[in-house]
């Protein structure tokens, strides 16, 4: 088995297209995050935008909003340094989160009026909503740029270049053996197709961590290198994207679920391309198939299509927009699962979104990965 699992690690790692194509995405990927950011007129520099932000970071009040908005008006009108143009985003930045704890006041408020009329799962999902918005607090503020970046840099990059690498390294792990007819030599020997597969599947996961690991050293590196490592311990709903959040999470306790959870849905997409590559006798086919399972939820999102999707209904109950947005390419983003509040009703009892999809997501690639055992058992030597 230690010796079947080198010569599969081998395989995988020594294709030159995996590792050209990895080095070209991360070095264009670079190149255009680089200039995008040093030519953009909102950014000032990574000391600049830290020490601006060290003027106006802590507790907010009414009295220092007040105060801020006359140092603003006044800083502005003076000078047009590098040094007061990142005080002047600051203060910006800094005065728009009061808006954000007003929504959120507002918010607990109707969903408490809510409660007063509502029944069953209904209230049971308004009062567990209620339980979480309440223990965010958003009284304070720091500069975090670096972290937010980082964790966009998964749901905007990190999830394509990790498909695309799954695609072109694992797509041709069977059917290249049925094409060189390997495969009869494997599936006549003792004892050697369930250690073929258990070899296969652990070499598929081992290339996962791998590619993933070595984004996360690049996603960290660049981010920090453009705009620091500060800010990890601010709360989630600081970031853009997830405004609306109901999860009391951190930046740093975030991004560590996100990376498990991108890194279980990359596995899993894996477990998936290598059971369609047990399946077909043709590299192309294997590749094609596997294609466009991810892609498509991509490009229907791309052309709006999926708004489309609202009066097409598979088997009369499920609709085509749940199906992209729980599919292989959107769950692997991560994000689709904390920037809103979400549940399912579970006998009458709301179970989030983020705890019921992984556990069903994980239940499924067991299935996949029974199936792709069954699947190749049942080959026969011709």
């Amino acid at each position: 088995m230690k010796a079947l699992l080198k010569f599969e690690l081998y395989k995988i790692f020594s294709q030159k297209s995996v590792l050209i194509v990895f080095a070209l995405i991360l070095l264009v990927l670079s190149t255009l995050t680089l200039y995008s950011t040093f030519s953009s007129s909102f950014y000032y520099g990574k000391q600049e935008m830290i020490s601006a932000y060290k003027q106006v970071e802590g507790k907010l009040s009414k009295e220092k909003y007040e105060r801020q908005e006359q140092e603003f008006e006044s800083r502005t009108k003076k000078s047009s340094s590098k040094e007061d143009l990142a005080y002047g985003s600051a203060l910006i930045e800094t005065m728009s989160e009061y808006e954000d704890i007003e929504y959120y006041d507002n918010l607990i408020s109707r969903i408490e009026q809510d409660l007063t009329i509502a029944t069953g799962f209904n209230y049971e999902s308004l009062l567990l909503q209620k339980l979480m918005l309440e223990q965010i607090d958003l009284n304070e503020t720091y500069f975090h740029k670096g972290p937010e970046k980082m964790m966009d840099y998964v749901s905007a990059f990190g999830y394509m270049i990790t498909g695309i690498l799954i695609l072109i390294g694992l797509s041709s792990i069977f059917s290249n053996e049925d094409v060189t007819g390997m495969d009869q030599l494997i599936l006549s020997s003792k004892n050697g197709r369930n250690k073929l597969v258990s070899a296969k599947i652990i070499t598929a996961v081992f290339f996962v961590i791998s590619i993933i690991g070595v984004q996360l050293l690049y996603n960290w590196g660049i981010y920090s290198f453009l705009y620091g490592n500060d800010g990890w311990l601010v709360p989630l709903q600081k970031s853009s994207s997830f405004m609306l959040s109901p999860y009391s999470l951190n930046l740093f306790e975030y991004f560590s679920i996100q990376m498990i959870l991108h890194t279980l849905f990359s596995i899993g997409f894996a477990i998936f391309v290598l059971l369609i590559s047990n399946l077909c006798k043709n590299n192309y086919h294997s590749i094609i198939i596997s294609s466009v399972v991810f892609v498509a939820p991509m490009m229907l999102s791309f052309f709006n299509l999926i708004q489309m999707s609202n009066v097409v209904q598979v088997a009369k109950f499920i609709q085509i927009d749940t199906i992209i947005q729980y599919s292989y390419t959107y769950l692997m983003k991560v994000d689709v699962l904390f920037n809103r509040f979400k549940v399912f009703n579970f006998f009458e009892s709301p179970v989030l979104g983020s705890i019921a999809i992984p556990t069903v997501f994980v239940l499924t690639t067991l299935f996949f990965t029974w199936l792709l055992y069954r699947t190749y058992e049942r080959k026969e030597v011709i």
